[in-house]
């Protein structure tokens, strides 16, 4: 899958600006947190502004740096590809590696590097895509568990879980 094709069905579900009291990434826009907004334009000498004003452009490098690359998404075979890249983005990139390395059974460390791929290898890429996202319906539970009041979010995350199934063809029938 490419960047364009993975950005094509993350961006509609992260959806335009949102500043939710209970989600504690607070401000966002196409998914983006102001912290991330500041953290990209400070690192191109721009000055800061509400993330409410991001670019489409800025959006389209802020996801291919800060979680297609930054995931080594586009080291991985498809479907793996797009479901990893949308953990990367909805979880954020650390945490995507996490529910990675738990699923390959590599070493838990939060970065991809050349141990965890070779464990990636090992696996057949739809077997594994659907295992991520076993997994990672498994966190939002586990989330919700411990912090009940992101359960007005449960429904919603389970049904992009669904969702990125259907898209990448891992859906279990």
């Amino acid at each position: 899958m490419s960047f364009e094709k993975a950005l094509a069905f993350t961006l509609p579900a992260e959806g335009g600006f949102v500043d939710d009291p209970d989600d504690p990434g607070g401000a966002t826009n196409h998914g983006i947190t102001q912290g991330t907004y500041d953290r990209y334009r400070t690192s191109i000498d721009a000055g800061l502004q509400s993330v409410a004003l991001i670019s489409d452009d800025e959006v389209r490098l802020i996801y291919r740096d800060g979680y297609w690359r930054a995931g080594q998404c586009d080291k991985l075979r498809e479907p793996l590809d797009g479901v990893h890249f949308d953990d990367c983005v909805n979880l954020g990139a650390t945490e995507a590696a996490r529910l990675l390395q738990e699923v390959v059974g590599a070493a838990v460390d939060g970065v991809i590097g050349p141990q965890t791929m070779a464990k990636v290898e090992e696996h057949d890429p739809v077997t594994l895509a659907q295992a991520l996202c076993d997994r990672r319906a498994e966190f939002y539970r586990r989330l919700v568990a411990a912090r009940p009041e992101n359960g007005k979010f449960l429904k919603g995350w389970l049904s992009r879980v669904a969702a990125l199934r259907t898209q990448t063809g891992t859906a279990i029938v």
